[in-house]
C-alpha cells in the first residue's frame, strides 16, 4: 500500500510544484508522522537496553514535550489561518499525545508489516497484479 501511494502521488514530493503549503504538509508528514515515531521507539529501546529500564521514563518525558511543542506550533498556525481551535480548547493539547499514541502503535505495526512484506495479499488488489509483483 505504501508503494502504491508513493508511486501514485509521486508529484506531491516536488517541493516547488504545489507551493509552500504542500511543502509544509510534506515536512510534517516526513518528520512527525514517519521519522519521529520510529526514532522515538528506537531511542527508547536503546536507552532502556544501555542504561536500564529505569532511565526510560526520562526519555518518554522528553519525547512527550518535543511532540507537545510541535503540536502547539501547528495549533498556533492553524489558529492564525483558520481561527480554530479556540483558545479555550488549548489545554486539550496536553492530552492529545496520549490519544494519538494508540493510533500510532497500530499505524507503526502496519507500516512494519508492509516493509517486511508480511501478509502482502490485499483484498482490493486483483490476483494478476500480485502475480506480476516482484518479491525481494
Amino acid at each position: 500500500m505504501v508503494k502504491i501511494r508513493l508511486s501514485k502521488h509521486r508529484d506531491m514530493f516536488a517541493l516547488g510544484r504545489y507551493g509552500i503549503g504542500n511543502a509544509i504538509v510534506m515536512l510534517d508528514l516526513l518528520i512527525m508522522r514517519v521519522t519521529f515515531p520510529w526514532v522515538a521507539a528506537v531511542g527508547l529501546l536503546a536507552v532502556a537496553l544501555m542504561d536500564g529500564p529505569l532511565s526510560a521514563p526520562a526519555l518518554l518525558t522528553d519525547i512527550y514535550w518535543i511532540y507537545l511543542v510541535w503540536l502547539f506550533i501547528k495549533a498556533l498556525i492553524a489558529r492564525d489561518i483558520a481561527h480554530t481551535p479556540q483558545t479555550n480548547n488549548f489545554p486539550l493539547l496536553l492530552v492529545f499525545p496520549f490519544y494519538k499514541l494508540g493510533l500510532r502503535a497500530a499505524v507503526m505495526s502496519a507500516e512494519l508489516a508492509e516493509l517486511l512484506r508480511i501478509g502482502v495479499k490485499h483484498p482490493y488488489v486483483p490476483d494478476h497484479v500480485w502475480q506480476e509483483t516482484p518479491w525481494w
